[in-house]
């Protein structure tokens, strides 16, 4: 059975549907490129083994809580973690030295050496901390929440109206 959850789906068909239900720190933009989503900004330090990202401000998951600077810790170090598994879930993480909140909304990532190609890692999905059920009724803050699913047959998302961002076009698929 295919999870909804994110960090675990493995379906590319679940992976595309679940590309409008969540997004990560950065987004990538239809030519290819990285924008800020979750984050408003970014510093990168000279070394490069430091970004501070401040988070966007009235950014909601689809539960209708915050996003917090620990939703974000948390969600990084969940791809991170390598607890019952050989390599982390996202690789690229494996790099990181440190994840931490310095305030509600500032995330400061420390690598343990620079890496240019760290920030495209970042589109992994931010996550509620004190949420469980990411397997069946996925939450996050992407323009469309999830309703329902028919394994092998369909899901069902509508339009998320507390969306940050550009609205979503339709308001169900």
């Amino acid at each position: 059975d295919n999870s909804l959850d994110p960090h675990l789906a493995v379906a590319a068909g679940t992976k595309e549907v679940l590309f409008n239900v969540f997004e990560g720190l950065m987004k990538p933009t239809s030519d290819g490129d990285l924008i800020p989503a979750v984050a408003e900004k970014y510093e990168e330090s000279e070394d490069g083994t430091t970004y501070t990202f401040t988070l966007r401000e009235g950014v909601k998951f689809h539960n209708g809580a915050s996003v917090t600077a620990d939703d974000v810790v948390y969600s990084i170090e969940r791809c991170a973690d390598t607890t019952g598994r050989e390599k982390p879930l996202v690789e690229a993480f494996s790099n990181i030295q440190a994840v931490e909140a310095a305030d509600d909304s500032t995330v400061v990532i420390t690598l343990k050496e620079a890496d240019n190609e760290f920030l495209s890692y970042l589109t992994t999905a931010i996550l509620p901390r004190d949420y469980d059920g990411q397997d069946d009724a996925p939450v996050g803050t992407g323009p469309f929440k999830f309703v329902s699913r028919t394994p092998q047959e369909s899901i069902v998302l509508e339009k998320f109206d507390e969306y940050w961002g550009t609205p979503a076009y339709l308001d169900k698929v």
